[in-house]
């Protein structure tokens, strides 16, 4: 299949973006010690060289990774923690998804590409929510009580990635996101509160459940 010279040269740049990344993630999962986490990171590790390994299928080109930004941001890892490094490497997922977008009907792999990459960011996203959601609610602490858990729902660190999450209208609209409701439930009581909104803000209402109602009887 014979690329247009613009498409190729992106398509280089693609390539060498995917086997960067593959660098970078594998290395972040040795230093991670959940191994759910250390799961995920290199499930999608693997599927950056898979996807590095799509594009040369068009270029037909061996491509190197950026030595320097993989060290970087090993570098990062080891020394500010995983879920930094993970908040920088998400930021280039939403980047990639533009380049990927503007080849789809031009290129046949684009659109398959694209849809992973946009599910990587969901999976980081999560991952970084569920980390900063232990650090805030650890058992040692005392008692995991309603209040606790919606103040830690309210938590703003890392915007626009935070727990509670708000536009970052710096975004292209594709990618703004933003958290819509907040809900928690007292398994034991079986009673459970909703904020409908950004939780910093929404009061919690607590909503009629029928079994407990029931259960009354």
């Amino acid at each position: 299949m014979s690329l247009p010279a613009e498409i190729y040269d992106r398509i280089i740049t693609f390539q060498r973006t995917e086997i960067t990344e593959h660098e970078i993630y594998t290395r972040l999962a040795a230093t991670v010690g959940s191994p759910e986490n250390r799961k995920i990171l290199s499930q999608i590790a693997d599927d950056e060289l898979r996807h590095y390994r799509a594009w040369q299928t068009l270029t037909q080109a061996e491509v190197a990774p950026r030595r320097a930004q993989v060290a970087f941001y090993t570098w990062i890892g080891r020394l500010l923690g995983f879920t930094f490094a993970v908040k920088l490497m998400e930021r280039g997922e939403g980047e990639a998804q533009e380049g990927y977008r503007s080849l789809v009907g031009k290129v046949e792999q684009a659109e398959q590409l694209l849809q992973e990459e946009i599910l990587h960011e969901e999976r980081l996203l999560q991952l970084l929510d569920e980390e900063r959601l232990a650090s805030l609610v650890k058992l040692d602490d005392g008692p995991v009580t309603r209040a606790r858990l919606q103040q830690a729902f309210a938590d703003h660190a890392g915007h626009p990635f935070g727990v509670c999450s708000h536009e970052d209208t710096r975004a292209v609209p594709v990618d703004r996101y933003a958290t819509i409701a907040s809900l928690v439930m007292d398994l034991t009581e079986q009673r459970m509160w909703l904020a409908s909104g950004n939780p910093c803000t929404a009061p919690y209402i607590e909503l009629e459940v029928p079994w407990r109602a029931e259960r009354a009887r």
